[in-house]
């Protein structure tokens, strides 16, 4: 029985960030989040490093996204296990976080995926167990 408890978040088909440099202004940030129908926007600087995070409950104008991010955001490396990553995500309450490997944002993953993979991963353990002890039955009473 192979079990997939030992897949990481970046194994997982993630979501594409949508991704900006700190600097852009806030109206810019809500356009984009707008025109890609976006909850979540990820913040970076000129290295292409996470920086912060912008929800769409901010007000726009001409305020640059750093004055209003998440600084320091929480986050999850890519090698992350995709159980502890559901755990750390339902106790602290996250709908989403950034995935980052080597300092850079590579995807944003979501609760609901992990959830999905962890349901199919109890499905297929479910099932393999059904077939085991449906042959262990017929070996018994074959006997």
């Amino acid at each position: 029985m192979n079990s997939n408890r030992s897949k990481t978040v970046k194994q997982l088909p993630l979501s594409e960030a949508l991704i900006v440099l700190e600097t852009t202004s806030i109206y810019e940030a809500c356009c984009q989040m707008a025109a890609q129908r976006a909850d979540v926007l990820v913040l970076t600087n000129s290295d292409a490093f996470l920086t912060g995070v912008l929800t769409n409950k901010i007000d726009l104008v001409n305020t640059p996204v750093s004055k209003v991010m998440t600084e320091n955001p929480i986050f999850v490396l890519s090698d992350t296990l995709v159980v502890e990553a559901l755990n750390y995500m339902v106790k602290e309450q996250f709908r989403q976080l950034p995935v980052v490997e080597n300092g850079k944002v590579i995807g944003l993953l979501h609760l609901l995926l992990c959830l999905f993979d962890e349901t199919a991963n109890t499905e297929t353990i479910a099932e393999n167990y059904d077939k085991v002890v449906e042959a262990a039955v017929q070996r018994v009473t074959q006997r």
